[in-house]
């Protein structure tokens, strides 16, 4: 009796190992403009969006941070105005935004839902106002979903950005 639950156990015990990793991952996508070269740039100004409530002053505070350690003087949006045209054609502006996606789910033991939080880093060209960047990055989780998406998209711009040390 004991041999034919034994395997019965470890085909369950894989496929609730198998559910929760899917569900606690998070994941990136990167999507940049072919011939954009980030050396150029060296301001970055920051647009709020304020759809983002109580966690905007925090991932602005924290994405300024990226964008001085990927090597860009950061100046506030409005400040950008104030540059000279050469100064200008050096700058681009980061957007940051979230999104959510719910999906439903019934089996023979209910009904659930799933959430998935999405954060997005849109960087556009200060001059031509076009987007030469995009960053997303999706948190599946019970918990946590913004910061680790928020952490993945971070990571995804880092990689693209960042400039090399002076030396």
């Amino acid at each position: 009796m004991r041999k034919k639950c034994l395997p019965r156990l470890i085909v369950v015990g894989a496929f609730v190992v198998f559910i929760l990793l899917c569900f606690a991952c998070a994941t990136s996508n990167s999507i940049i403009r072919p011939g954009v070269d980030f050396s150029k740039y060296v301001f970055a100004a920051m647009k709020l969006d304020t759809s983002l409530g109580s966690n905007a002053l925090a991932a602005q505070q924290i994405l300024q941070g990226s964008l001085e350690y990927c090597g860009f003087n950061v100046i506030g949006e409005t400040r950008i105005g104030t540059l000279s045209n050469e100064d200008q054609s050096k700058a681009f502006i980061a957007t940051l935004g979230t999104r959510s996606s719910t999906s439903y789910y019934y089996n023979q033991y209910g009904e659930g839902s799933i959430t998935t939080d999405y954060f997005t880093i849109n960087i556009a060209d200060y001059v031509s106002g076009s987007i030469i960047a995009s960053f997303e990055g999706s948190g599946h989780a019970y918990y946590n979903n913004y910061e680790k998406a928020f952490t993945k998209a971070l990571e995804e711009m880092e990689k693209a950005i960042k400039k090399p040390p002076s030396n």
